[in-house]
C-alpha cells in the first residue's frame, strides 16, 4: 500500500480543477446516455463524489492558507470514503442555506431577485430540513446502494433484478452538477485571492 503524502496549497487547487473536470466529463457522458438510464444515474452519483472531493480539497487549501496543520491521515481517509464524498458537498450547501436563513431579510434587501426565487424564510427552512434528511440517508448507506443497484444484476427476494430504468433520487440531476461546479469554482477563486 502506498503511503499518502502531504500536499501543498497549489496541489489542492490543481486537485480541485481535476475533480471539477472529471465531474463535468461524467455529467456530459450521463447526458449522452440519457436520464432514464441506470448507467446515467451511476455516473451522476460518481460526479457528485468528485465534487465532494473538490470541496474537501478547498477546505484543506483554506486550512493550509491560514498556516494551520492538516491531519493528513484523516484527509486521505475522507478523500477515499464514498459516504464522505457523497455528503461533503451537501454539507457545504447546508452551511449556505443556514447563512441564508440567518441573514434572509438583509440578503433579500440587497438582492431583490432572491425574493422571486425564494419566497420566504420558511422555504429556506424546508431546504435545511430536506438537506439534513438527505445527509442522514447518505450516511446510512442508502445512496451507495442506489449507486450500485443502477449497475449490477441482483437477486433480492428470490427474484432476479436487472437494471432497466434508473432508480433516480431527487438531487441526482446533471443541472445540479453544473450549479455545484459554479459554487466550487467561486470557492477556488476566493482561495486563490486569499492566498496571494
Amino acid at each position: 500500500m502506498v503511503t499518502k503524502r502531504k500536499i501543498n496549497f497549489t496541489e489542492c487547487i490543481e486537485g480541485i480543477d481535476c475533480c471539477i473536470k472529471n465531474a463535468k466529463r461524467l455529467a456530459e457522458e450521463a447526458n449522452i446516455i440519457g436520464n432514464k438510464s441506470p448507467t446515467s444515474t451511476f455516473l451522476l452519483i460518481i460526479a457528485f463524489e468528485e465534487l465532494g472531493k473538490a470541496h474537501l480539497l478547498g477546505q484543506t487549501a483554506s486550512i493550509i492558507s491560514e498556516g494551520k496543520s492538516v491531519n493528513w491521515k484523516k484527509f486521505w481517509g475522507m478523500f477515499t470514503s464514498h459516504k464522505f464524498k457523497q455528503t461533503g458537498l451537501f454539507e457545504m450547501i447546508l452551511v449556505g442555506q443556514k447563512l441564508l436563513l440567518d441573514h434572509y431579510q438583509e440578503i433579500k434587501r440587497t438582492d431583490p431577485n432572491l425574493g422571486k426565487i425564494i419566497k420566504s424564510k420558511n422555504c429556506v427552512h424546508k431546504n435545511i430540513v430536506y438537506l439534513h434528511r438527505l445527509i442522514e440517508k447518505i450516511k446510512s448507506g442508502d445512496y451507495e446502494i442506489i449507486k450500485w443497484k443502477n449497475l449490477y444484476v441482483d437477486h433480492p427476494n428470490n427474484k432476479w433484478f436487472v437494471p432497466k430504468r434508473a432508480k433516480v433520487v431527487g438531487f441526482i440531476d446533471s443541472r445540479n452538477i453544473y450549479t455545484y461546479i459554479t459554487d466550487l469554482e467561486t470557492m477556488k477563486k476566493s482561495l486563490l485571492k486569499k492566498f496571494k
